[in-house]
């Protein structure tokens, strides 16, 4: 049921998860029972029953809502950065240093990963490859996300050092006083270096170009929010207490302590 859809909005990806088939709900659901009880009504959707999709799509709503929408923007710098940074790796290290230092449990043995909490049987990739995937509701330890005919994704937690955004709700319009201050677009480029980033990873992010989030980023270096720093080939973006602390000031902001 997960969309495999890249850049899709909510709408769109809810609306491929309620068309799922019936025999692909009762697959995913029957693997599921294997470590939970199903209830009536997780049967119920395993037979495609008309309301119970019905009210699993209206519950996905109520949820994005409530718990997601507010702080989809920060989400989405922090998973977005945590993908930039690893292409950068790999292009900096090489992947077999990247697929070697993803955490603590997982350890690359060329051609096997190896990961201590993954649950169920190896993954063969049979020339499918496998996809690196950051997300900010993945904790502690990685997960897989397998469809048959797809390329397998390692779902990893957020590291550390990727800042925090709990806590940091998309303010309503003309109740952002940073973007008042600096401008929308600067305050974006200013929260996407939260994560380490390169220039790439920061247009990417804000949906800029390459010569506008370069310009942004110099801006913001010299009033000395940003700090630049070479890490090999590419320039790395960070935020500095004294950035951190202009995002932090809002009150929409916050900045609260990631723990492992």
């Amino acid at each position: 049921m997960t969309p495999s859809g890249e850049d899709e909005d909510f709408n769109t990806g809810l609306e491929r998860i309620l068309s799922t088939p019936t025999r692909q709900f009762d697959a995913q659901l029957a693997m599921v029972a294997k470590y939970r009880p199903p209830s009536a009504w997780t049967t119920a959707l395993g037979s495609g029953h008309p309301r119970v999709v019905e009210q699993l799509g209206e519950a996905l709503r109520e949820y994005h809502a409530a718990a997601i929408a507010p702080y989809w923007q920060a989400i989405n710098a922090r998973v977005a950065g945590g993908n930039g940074r690893v292409g950068d790796e790999i292009g900096r290290i090489g992947l077999d240093q990247v697929l070697s230092t993803l955490g603590p449990g997982i350890r690359w043995k060329s051609p096997t990963l190896e990961i201590d909490s993954m649950i169920g049987p190896d993954v063969h990739l049979e020339g499918r490859g496998l996809r690196l995937q950051y997300s900010a509701f993945c904790w502690r330890a990685p997960t897989k996300l397998l469809e048959p005919d797809a390329t397998p994704i390692l779902v990893l937690p957020l590291p550390a050092h990727a800042g925090p955004f709990i806590g940091q709700a998309t303010p309503r319009p003309g109740q952002d006083p940073v973007s008042a201050l600096i401008g929308g677009t600067r305050s974006a480029v200013l929260e996407a270096t939260v994560n380490a980033c390169t220039t790439t990873v920061v247009a990417r992010v804000c949906a800029v170009s390459l010569g506008t989030a370069s310009y942004q980023l110099s801006i913001l270096r010299e009033g000395g929010l940003v700090r630049s720093d070479r890490r090999g080939p590419s320039v790395e973006h960070r935020i500095t207490p004294l950035g951190q602390r202009i995002l932090s000031a809002t009150g929409e902001y916050s900045t609260p302590t990631l723990t492992a």
